[in-house]
This record gives C-alpha cells, structure tokens and sequence, in this order.
C-alpha cells in the first residue's frame, strides 16, 4: 500500500497542465505568458524560457542585436555599447533618449549655465551689485567670440546698469594741425577690447550710446557745404557726417535745441575766430558706433583750433529680452558619456534585474560621494533576484568591509540559491 500511494503521488506531481493559447511551455511542464519568452529574465524554474533565445529577441523588452544577441531595450543610446561586433546598433550616431532630452532642457534653464551677454545678466542672475571689472559673453557659449572682461557700472535698479567699454582717448584732448584742410587732424581710438567683441556686445545689448565733444575756435564741420571740414567715422571706418545731440544727418545737436546762429546747423560753423563755442552730445547709432577715428580740419591759422573728448562706449539692457526665468536646480546629472540620469541615482550602487548599473554606465554618479555622506556610516543593500522576480532591501546590519584609500569601495557576494547580491558602500572618517 505505501509503494503504490508513493506511486501515485509522484505520478500526480508530474502531471502538468496544458498549455493554452498564448503560453509558452517551459522544459519542466510549467506554463508562463508567452510575452515572458526570451525576455532576459528566467521565469521558468528550470530557466529554459531564456534558453536559444539568440535571433528571438522579445520585441517587447529587449532590443536584438545584428547578430542575435539580445540587450534590454532600455540600454539603447546610453552611451554605454551592448552590443558585440564593430557596428554598436545600440549606439547609432544622434540617437537621444527622452532623459537625455529632458536633461538638456533643465540644464539650459540652469541660472549657472545662462550666458551672462552684458553686465545687466550679471545683476539679474549672479546679483551683482558692485561697479567693477567682470567677463562677459555675447555671443553666447556656442559664438565665434570668447568671452570678455568688460566694466560694469551696476545701478539701484536693473534700467541703471550700464555695460562700458574704455579707449585710450577719452580726456579732452587739444587739436592743432600742421596743414590746412578738411580733415588734415586724425585722432584713431584704440578701445581696450578688438572691434569684433565690441560689435558682439552692441549686438546683444538694447541700445547704445557715446558721448561726442567738439570745443572750438574759428573751426566748424560745414555738413551741408558739401565739402565738411570734420566728421568721425565709424566701427567699420565709414565717414559720419553727423555729431552728438541729433538723429539728423549733415546736423549738429544744437539743430533740435536752437542753435547760436539759426541760419547754421551746428554752433561751431558760426562761431568766428577767437570766440570759442561747442557742439556736444550723444551718439545713438548702434549700428554705426562706436567711433574709431575723428577727423578735424581748418585747425592750422591762428585762432583756429579746439578741444575734442569722445567718451567710452555704454550699452544698456538686452537685445532679447527673455522672460523664461532660470532655476538653480535640475532633475537630472550629466554622465561623462553626455547622457543624463535622474538625480535620485546619486550615490546610489545598485543593480537592475538585468545585472546592469543604475544610473550612469560609467558610474559617474558614484563620483564625489564622499561629501554627500556623513563620516562612518555604512549604508548595506541586499539585492535579491529568485524566479525572474527582484527586490531590494536595505539591512542596517549587513556584514561588509571596506577600504580604499579612505573612500568608496563595494564588496558583493553572491548566494547561488537566490542569486542574491550583498553590497556596502562605506566612508571613512578621516
């Protein structure tokens, strides 16, 4: 009677079930979803539904190599190559996962990564409240022009904050020629920067101006005569025949002012020899500025002469003003391959189901950890994989021992019945 009831039961034991529609039958008998094939993960006992999986790739899950071999979907363009041979498929050129966009949109936003274009950037975004020296950038990161070291005069408000650039001739300086004619003095400005980053900077401010002195004696500019005796020329050495104080050609300041002879569009023009008068003001032409020569003539008889002052070059506000406001945080950490992975990765020594690395495949998250934990602290992981199914638990009393160098190192010990994996992350007191 015990020999046959023993029968029975062994008989009853391997009896199995079959297997429906939709099923995959594994060697032992047992039955699982058919979209569990091949899917990298053992969920037959015996594991025979991962077995001659090469060229059968689960389309669900996985992605299949050129030759067969089957990689986690989710590895594709991770800047980490899976897949054998000389190709990389998983890695094609420009390929872009939605966390490596996302993680390129936060960081544009970074407050930290905004060009500072002009010195009102840096008293929006950096807060800075001091007149002084500082670097901009116009142009931008992605610019032909390098950065730039600029004086930033800062005011009580964002409309006071003005962008200068210095020349070496901004002190009044006294004109004389040793021959007569129109524009027989030159005076060239050498400003403190080249005239590419000037213009990069006038490009990416709002307006600009520059202010102009002309005081003279028995010499005048004569626009309207059709020959002009003085003018200035501009950024690209074109002559101007306009001075400070008016947006009107062949004119002077003094022509929307009132002048000291109304038949007469600049002071200067009228003022006879001996008598000293001025022409003065702002040019506003962005497009034109900053001025890179004067030219004076008629300076040569006695009586005739002058003082020229050409101030420095001040640009305000912003040519694009932007109303996206930046973040000094992001939800993402930049590998050293270029991808991105959530921040909630950092410092974090784990494993998938799969046996591959949270967070970056090149474990630059596990960078600089060492000041983000507090000395002394052993933080233990227990990793379990059994029946395709994977759990993580943290044990405080986890057995583990570290050292390197006084820093970070990681210890796994593997359990063949539940293929489990012990890891400790340990920081030393210095």
């Amino acid at each position: 009677m015990d020999v046959v009831a023993q029968s029975n039961s062994l008989m009853t034991f391997s009896e199995h079930r079959e297997c429906l529609p939709g099923e995959f039958q594994c060697r032992n008998g047992q039955c699982i979803p058919e979209s569990q094939r091949c899917d990298l993960l053992p969920n037959c006992y015996d594991k025979s539904d991962e077995h001659d999986c090469k060229g059968f790739c689960n389309p669900n899950s996985t992605f299949q190599c050129y030759d067969g071999t089957c990689i986690p979907r989710y590895t594709l363009c991770d800047g980490h190559r899976d897949c054998p041979g000389k190709y990389h498929e998983d890695e094609q050129y420009g390929c872009s996962r939605r966390e490596d966009r996302d993680g390129r949109n936060e960081e544009k936003k970074l407050c930290s990564n905004r060009s500072r274009k002009t010195c009102l950037d840096l008293y929006i975004l950096d807060n800075k409240r001091v007149s002084n020296y500082y670097q901009i950038d116009p142009d931008g990161p992605d610019g032909p022009i390098p950065p730039f070291t600029v004086f930033c005069r800062m005011g009580r408000t964002r409309d006071e904050v003005v962008t200068i650039v210095h020349h070496d001739s901004e002190q009044s300086i006294y004109v004389r020629s040793n021959k007569d004619g129109p524009g027989s003095y030159s005076r060239v400005l050498v400003y403190s920067i080249g005239m590419d980053k000037i213009k990069a900077l006038t490009n990416a401010s709002k307006y600009c101006r520059q202010e102009i002195s002309w005081q003279c004696s028995g010499t005048g500019f004569h626009f309207g005569s059709g020959k002009p005796s003085s003018w200035w020329l501009s950024w690209d050495g074109k002559p101007q025949y306009i001075w400070g104080g008016t947006k009107k050609n062949n004119s002077c300041g003094c022509a929307e002012t009132g002048c000291r002879n109304p038949n007469y569009t600049c002071n200067c023009d009228a003022i006879p020899r001996f008598e000293w008068d001025k022409d003065e003001g702002y040019l506003e032409d962005k497009e034109t500025l900053p001025v890179s020569e004067v030219r004076f003539g008629h300076t040569f008889r006695t009586g005739q002469y002058g003082y020229h002052r050409i101030g420095p070059l001040e640009c305000m506000g912003n040519a694009i003003e932007s109303n996206e406001k930046c973040t000094n945080t992001t939800r993402y950490m930049k590998c050293q391959t270029g991808h991105y992975v959530p921040n909630t990765y950092k410092c974090r020594y784990e494993f998938d189901p799969y046996g591959y690395h949270l967070g970056c495949r090149d474990v630059t998250h596990l960078r600089h950890c060492a000041m983000l934990l507090p000395p002394v602290r052993i933080m233990a992981k227990t990793y379990r994989r059994h029946r395709g199914i994977a759990s993580l638990h943290q044990s405080s009393n986890a057995s583990a021992s570290c050292q390197n160098n006084g820093k970070n190192i990681s210890k796994a010990s593997r359990n063949s019945q539940f293929a489990s994996v012990q890891q400790c992350v340990c920081i030393l007191s210095e």
